[in-house]
């Protein structure tokens, strides 16, 4: 398992990090890893009571959200640079888990605005997208069955989401088990790596 002391997850909207690293998230947690979760855009009522729901049931208390615009976040990406440079200081992650640059726009905005702030200073990772038609991961990381289930609870209290295919339970499971087997693992997350420092 990675090595990390402090990690850094970098989610553009409520879910996302839910849905592309929750197996990691939950081993990370069980591994004593100090976490910093932020969300770069402003929720709707409904999805900020979900999301802080998720923060309650792991027992999460370092977390923001910084409150910009779903879906124009290509128009405060300096603002958003400057806030991740801060984090890169204050917090100081040995690793960030961010998005893919993927079809969404918010995510390319936060794809590139990440890339820059922590250009240097820790390793950097990108879940595995659900949006792409293409994913080439280079790091696979085993996650147990309770990480599954961690999984699929976090995602589970997003009830404004239930119509979306890759929120069942079903859909989370069979890629665990897609990314484990090509890890010799039960289960398992897969990544793209863009820096590793070790």
């Amino acid at each position: 398992m990675i090595n990390a002391k402090r990690t850094l997850l970098i989610s553009p909207h409520s879910d996302d990090i839910e849905l592309g690293a929750g197996g990691t998230v939950s081993r990370l947690l069980r591994d004593k890893c100090e976490i910093r979760w932020v969300v770069v855009s402003q929720p709707e009522e409904s999805r900020l009571l979900e999301q802080q729901a998720v923060f309650k049931d792991l027992g999460l208390t370092n977390f923001e959200f910084y409150g910009y615009r779903d879906r124009l976040l290509e128009l405060d990406r300096g603002e958003i640079l400057d806030r991740l440079d801060a984090e890169s200081d204050t917090f100081k992650p040995d690793l960030v888990i961010g998005p893919p640059n993927d079809l969404h726009q918010d995510h390319q905005t936060v794809f590139n605005e990440m890339s820059r702030a922590f250009r240097t200073t820790a390793s950097l990772i990108c879940y595995e997208p659900w949006m792409n038609q293409s994913f080439s991961p280079q790091l696979y990381l085993p996650i147990e069955a309770a990480d599954l289930a961690a999984k699929q609870a976090m995602v589970g209290h997003y009830s404004t989401q239930s119509s979306k295919v890759y929120t069942d339970n079903g859909y989370l499971r069979s890629r665990a088990v897609l990314r484990g087997e090509q890890c010799d693992s039960e289960f398992a997350e897969a990544f793209e790596v863009l820096r590793w420092i070790s």
